[in-house]
């Protein structure tokens, strides 16, 4: 039995070795992963200053003496050469303890665009949002809601990764989409608000979910601000599109003809009247009006096509089955509904030949 001790004591610490290097390598993941979500180390002991109320601030490594404002211009600087980290750490420091209000409020404020720079993006939105909650009517409060939402924007696509245990397991969407959610909620009436309802509705799009990109559509052109802003345009030409890829074929359901259909002929009596008014047109973001109603009638024309399509082939199936007045009713209908379709002829020839004889 001896041998098979030595068996189970191999087995045992060879699996104990692969356990190692597995929690190793998701380690090393987890840093990787935390570099690249967040990316900044801040308060860096060659970057981290302490306020003296006797000589202002200095640096803990160099002992270097500067001014609430010499510090400020100094995190500037920093932060547009590119030294996040040291600019970051300058800015919290005033943010924290600078005698002059006004300068807490703008180094809190420069700290989330230090970070925003950086690709520390969730720090950036709690810098922003932590800004916003301290100074509401500071001097870049509005600037503070717009990068909120661009910050939970950009977690959303990049994603943030989920850890258990503090092992990375996944990257997902999750994160950013519930606090551009939130943000939206707090900040609804923004000149910016309905921008990012729009583009929550492109991302869900872009990834294939129609569904909850409908959504968001259709609560911009339901909302009472949102339906007059430059958004609801472009959200009705994206419903159109999506009516016009959720559909399988003339024989199946019709309906998302009829709901992209509905979405560019509301397109087209909103905004037609602004064809001769260029300058309108580009306040409501449709510089390219022209081209955007082209594609409208061209979504519409499609629609009518299909449509006219299925009314044909209702017809022709009760032709052959010897019911010639249920065909002429869908018939009737097809030239009635659709009279500019190629299926227009067709259905007058077949009106024709369905005629009883004398």
């Amino acid at each position: 039995m001896a041998w098979m001790k030595r068996v189970t004591a191999a087995r045992s610490q060879y699996n104990g070795a692969l356990m190692h290097r597995y929690l190793l390598g998701l380690l090393a993941f987890s840093g990787l992963a935390a570099g690249c979500a967040d990316g900044l180390e801040v308060g860096a002991p060659e970057g981290a200053w302490q306020y003296r109320p006797s000589g202002g601030y200095v640096n803990l490594q160099t002992m270097e003496l500067k001014s609430p404002e010499e510090l400020f211009a100094h995190g500037l600087a920093l932060h547009e050469a590119g030294k996040s980290p040291e600019a970051a750490a300058a800015f919290e420091a005033l943010g924290d303890s600078a005698p002059d209000a006004s300068l807490r409020s703008n180094a809190s404020y420069w700290r989330g665009e230090t970070l925003m720079k950086a690709g520390a993006t969730l720090d950036a939105y709690h810098a922003f949002e932590n800004y916003q909650t301290r100074y509401p009517d500071g001097e870049f409060s509005t600037r503070a809601k717009a990068r909120m939402m661009e910050c939970a924007m950009v977690m959303a696509k990049v994603g943030t990764t989920d850890t258990i245990l503090g092992l990375p397991v996944i990257t997902t969407s999750k994160t950013g989409i519930e606090l551009l959610r939130h943000t939206l909620q707090r900040f609804p009436r923004e000149d910016f608000s309905d921008d990012h309802y729009y583009r929550l509705a492109e991302f869900y799009y872009e990834r294939g979910d129609l569904s909850e990109a409908e959504l968001e559509l259709n609560f911009i052109l339901f909302d009472p601000t949102y339906k007059r802003s430059n958004s609801a345009p472009r959200a009705l030409l994206l419903l159109g599109r999506i009516g016009l890829e959720r559909y399988d074929g003339v024989d199946y359901d019709h309906k998302t003809l009829a709901d992209a259909k509905r979405a560019y002929e509301q397109f087209e009596l909103d905004y037609k009247r602004y064809l001769d008014d260029p300058q309108k047109a580009a306040e409501l973001g449709l510089q390219d009006l022209p081209a955007l109603m082209a594609t409208a009638r061209a979504g519409i024309a499609f629609v009518n096509e299909r449509l006219a399509e299925r009314e044909f082939m209702l017809a022709e199936y009760y032709a052959r089955h010897g019911r010639p007045a249920a065909a002429r009713v869908y018939l009737a209908g097809l030239l009635k509904n659709y009279p500019k379709t190629t299926w227009a002829a067709r259905a007058a020839k077949l009106v024709q030949e369905l005629e009883p004889t004398p």
